[in-house]
C-alpha cells in the first residue's frame, strides 16, 4: 500500500505462523531512548530515523521519523514517514500507527486490543481499505523501514534470555503475519559512537533472511546490518 519501497524489512516472513507459548514478564523500570539511526546501502547513504521510546505508567511507546532518498528514473525522490507504537508492560502492542506524508499520502491504524484484530488501511489514491487478522496477543511489529521496533524486539527476547526463541510477527504495511527466530550470539567487537566497543550481538532470522543486531549492555540498539542487501544502519 506505501509508495516506497522497504529498503530494511523482514519481508521474507513466511506467510504461515504458529503460536508460541505466551511470556507476560514486565519491564522492570522506567525506559527513556531516543536517537538517531543513519542508514547506508553498500557505502551510500540513503535514510534516517529518529526515535524515542519511552514509558510511563503501564504503557511504553515507541515513536519513529523516517526520511528516505532515493534515485527513481534518475531523479532524486524523497519519501517520508512517521509511526507510533503503544504496547503495555509487556511489550505486547495496543495499538500502532504509521503515516506517509511525503511524496503522497497514505496511512494505516492497528488495534491490539480486540479479536480479530482490526486494521483500517488508507491507500495512495484516498481509498479506504478495512482488515482483520489473527494474530496472538503478544505478536511483534516490525514494520517496514522501522529499525527503532527490532529494540523491542531485544527487549521481548531478553525478558526470558537464554537460547533460541521464536516470536509471531507482523509486518503493518504489507498486512503480513510470520515468524523470526532470536538468539544470542558471541559478543563481536563494532564501531559504536565511533569507538569500537565489545557489543552483544543479537541474530534475528526468518527462513530466506538474517539481520544482525548489535546492542549495548542493557539491550538498547546501536547497529543494524541485513547482508543481504548491503544494508547498515548505525546510531548517530
Amino acid at each position: 500500500m506505501a509508495e516506497v519501497r522497504a529498503i530494511f524489512s523482514i519481508t521474507l516472513l513466511t506467510a504461515m505462523w504458529v503460536t508460541f507459548p505466551v511470556t507476560a514478564r514486565s519491564l522492570e523500570g522506567r525506559i527513556e531512548d531516543r536517537g538517531t539511526f543513519v542508514v547506508s546501502i553498500a557505502g551510500k547513504r540513503v535514510g534516517t530515523e529518529d526515535f524515542q521510546i519511552r514509558s510511563a505508567h503501564d504503557v511504553v511507546e515507541d515513536e519513529g521519523a523516517v526520511t528516505i532518498r532515493v534515485q527513481q528514473a534518475g531523479q532524486p525522490v524523497a519519501f517520508e514517514t512517521e509511526s507510533d507504537l503503544v504496547l503495555n508492560s509487556h511489550l505486547w502492542p495496543k495499538t500502532y500507527s504509521w503515516k506517509q506524508t511525503v511524496p503522497r499520502f497514505s496511512a494505516l491504524r492497528i488495534n491490539f486490543l480486540v479479536s480479530p484484530v482490526t486494521a483500517r488501511y488508507r491507500t495512495l489514491n484516498g481509498a479506504t481499505d478495512f482488515r482483520e487478522f489473527l494474530l496472538p496477543k503478544n505478536v511483534v511489529v516490525l514494520d517496514d523501514n522501522v529499525l527503532s521496533q527490532y529494540e523491542i524486539l531485544v527487549w521481548r527476547y531478553l525478558q526470558t534470555p537464554g537460547g533460541k526463541q521464536h516470536f509471531s510477527a507482523f509486518i503493518p504495511q504489507e498486512a503480513l503475519p510470520g515468524k523470526v527466530t532470536v538468539d544470542e550470539a558471541a559478543p563481536q567487537g563494532a564501531s559504536i559512537a565511533g569507538a569500537k566497543v565489545n557489543a552483544r550481538r543479537f541474530v534475528v532470522t526468518t527462513e530466506l533472511t538474517r539481520i544482525e543486531l548489535w546492542t549495548n549492555k542493557v539491550g538498547n540498539l546501536e547497529r543494524v546490518s541485513l547482508p543481504t542487501i548491503h544494508l547498515l544502519a548505525v546510531r548517530r
